[in-house]
C-alpha cells in the first residue's frame, strides 16, 4: 500500500533536493585548491598587488621591481592608467596557478615577489606593456630587465608612456602624502 505524502512533506523534499543541487553546482565552479609551493589570486588590489592564497596561507604581496599608477583613494582622484593596469593583471592572473619567489618585504611588511604565470614573468609583463615603470627605490636583485623592458615601452610609446606630462607614481605618492 502506497501512503500519498503530505503537501508539507513533498515541499520539504523538493526543498532539499534543490539545495543538494545547488550545493554540488557551487562545489564543482570552485577551482581545486592548489599545489604545495603554488597559489592561486583571491584578489587584485592594484597594478602591483595582489592577495594570493595557497600552501594554508592568505598573502597580501607586491610585485617585486615594478611601480603602477596609483588608484585614487579618499576623495583623491587615481592617476591615468590606474584601473587599466589592475584590469590587465586581473585578466592576466584569472586563471593561472602561480609561482611566488620572494626577494624581500617592503616598508608595509609585505613580500616583494615575482610571480610567475606559467612561462610569463608577470612582473616583467606589466612594465613590457606599459602598464607599470621600473622600480626606482632600493632593491636587493637585478633591475635590469625592468629598466630595459621599460625603455622599449616607453620608445614605442605603450600605455602610460603615450601620456604627455606622465608623472611617476612615486612622485604621484609624495604629491598626495599627508604633511
Amino acid at each position: 500500500m502506497v501512503v500519498p505524502l503530505r503537501r508539507k512533506t513533498r515541499w520539504a523534499i523538493l526543498a532539499a533536493a534543490v539545495a543538494v543541487a545547488l550545493l554540488f553546482l557551487e562545489n564543482s565552479r570552485r577551482q581545486p585548491p592548489p599545489a604545495p609551493g603554488y597559489f592561486v589570486v583571491s584578489k587584485v588590489v592594484d597594478g602591483d598587488t595582489v592577495v594570493v592564497k595557497g600552501s594554508g596561507l592568505l598573502l597580501k604581496v607586491r610585485l617585486a621591481g615594478i611601480d603602477a599608477p596609483e588608484l585614487g583613494r579618499r576623495g583623491i582622484p587615481g592617476q591615468p592608467y590606474a584601473q587599466r593596469a589592475k584590469n590587465q593583471l586581473t585578466s592576466l592572473l584569472r586563471s593561472c596557478t602561480l609561482r611566488l619567489q620572494q626577494v624581500g618585504i617592503d616598508d608595509f611588511n609585505r613580500p616583494l615577489v615575482f610571480l610567475r604565470c606559467g612561462e610569463v614573468d608577470v612582473n616583467l609583463h606589466m612594465v613590457e606593456t606599459g602598464m607599470a615603470e621600473a622600480y626606482r627605490g632600493r632593491t636587493e636583485f637585478d633591475v635590469q630587465p625592468f629598466f630595459s623592458a621599460e625603455e622599449q615601452a616607453r620608445r614605442r610609446r605603450l600605455n602610460i608612456w603615450s601620456l604627455d606630462g606622465y608623472e611617476s607614481p612615486r612622485d604621484w605618492r609624495r604629491r598626495h602624502r599627508k604633511p
